[in-house]
């Protein structure tokens, strides 16, 4: 090969999230002797920070819901003016329009990632059958769909979002978080004003239905009954944050459960916590629960798919019955009351970590579909 691979990368947004920290992982770790990576978002936000500090272009876009024919005109010329190869698109927005738009410029390879496919937990069936139907229209445009859990695989399948020898597994994965040579869990509790002694519970996500955290709140107030120096926090930030503080009023929480929004630190976080929990309704495959696992902390969550390809109950965690909130509390008060059995499901999950999840895993990966594929579009145009 006489040139390096173009690789355009595109999402929506640039705000703090799973997608986001994927995008930043493929362009900061694909070995930049073989891709040439840019990456396509909005302009306002820690991704595109991330990105310029380690010398990634960025190519501001506002992708909204409904694209403009404009907007759709600009990626089609970016894409031809910079010869992209292979357009890697993340996400329900930037999937639709950053697909049609490779299309449009006969980009030789599309790749989409779903990072959990949403549309299929929508209340209204009008609309999943409308996503589901768009998703299989655009996969007959798309050489492969990569899910990051196998469960999302055998549910896009069997829902007809995608045919089985376009989906491929790549299982999400996370560089191994570092603390600073200095971090104390407690000097950590100071600076964040708790007590000493508190029992700390955190979750870490997007405040949004998909979370769950309405439910962790009510197991909150179940544990409190059992262990009352516990302090619950919620890191994140989102659509809800309103309503959960009302709920944490409703609840008599209100100094209980600290809100800390996004955050920088969410490594540190979750090193404090004596349980962190995901009371998510749907997931692909969680970020933040990798990084619990990566930082060794006992993990209480609902047995949902793709957790469990992560967490099996009593080997490496304490999984509830998913949209429970007395189930859930009473994983929690299982962990903070036997220490000894959390500091071993805690390890056990640290070592699933290190076998399954880490980043080089997901990268070598993904640089392998991109050569193959790339290889295939060369193979394909010399042969005509």
């Amino acid at each position: 090969m006489n040139r390096r691979i173009r690789i355009l990368q595109i999402i929506n947004e640039a705000a703090i999230g799973g997608g986001q920290s994927h995008v930043l992982q493929l362009a900061s770790s694909l070995d930049r002797t073989r891709f040439e990576v840019s990456v396509a978002c909005r302009d306002n936000g820690p991704l595109t920070e991330q990105l310029r500090a380690i010398a990634v272009p960025v190519h501001p876009f506002a992708i909204a819901r409904f694209a403009s024919p404009y907007t759709l005109r600009a990626m089609v010329r970016l894409l031809r003016e910079r010869q992209i190869d292979i357009v890697h698109t993340h996400g329900g927005i930037a999937g639709v329009w950053g697909r049609l738009a490779a299309w449009a410029a006969k980009t030789p390879v599309r790749i989409h990632t779903l990072h959990g496919i949403h549309y299929l937990h929508y209340r209204s069936r009008l609309n999943r059958i409308a996503f589901t139907t768009l998703d299989r229209l655009l996969a007959v445009g798309t050489e492969k769909i990569i899910c990051v859990s196998e469960a999302d695989r055998k549910a896009g399948i069997a829902a007809g979002c995608f045919p089985a020898d376009r989906a491929v597994l790549i299982r999400n994965g996370i560089p191994v978080p570092s603390l600073p040579a200095e971090f104390s869990a407690r000097r950590k509790k100071a600076e964040l004003g708790l007590p000493a002694a508190a029992a700390v519970i955190g979750t870490v996500g997007r405040l949004h239905v998909q979370k769950g955290q309405r439910r962790f709140l009510e197991a909150i107030h179940i544990v409190r009954q059992e262990i009352p120096n516990s302090i619950a926090l919620l890191v994140g930030d989102g659509p809800l944050a309103k309503e959960l503080e009302v709920r944490t009023g409703e609840l008599d929480l209100q100094n209980h459960v600290r809100f800390l929004g996004s955050r920088r630190d969410v490594a540190e976080l979750i090193a404090l916590m004596d349980v962190f929990v995901l009371s998510s309704e749907w997931e692909g495959m969680p970020l933040s629960l990798l990084e619990a696992m990566a930082l060794e902390r006992p993990v209480a969550a609902f047995a949902i798919p793709g957790v469990t390809e992560a967490i099996q109950d009593g080997e490496s965690g304490v999984l509830a019955t998913p949209r429970d909130a007395g189930s859930l509390a009473q994983a929690i008060l299982r962990l903070l009351q036997d220490r000894e059995q959390a500091r071993r499901l805690a390890k056990k999950g640290r070592q699933i970590f290190y076998q399954q999840f880490q980043e080089t895993k997901m990268v070598h990966a993904t640089a392998d579909l991109y050569t193959r594929l790339y290889g295939a579009s060369v193979t394909q145009k010399t042969t005509r």
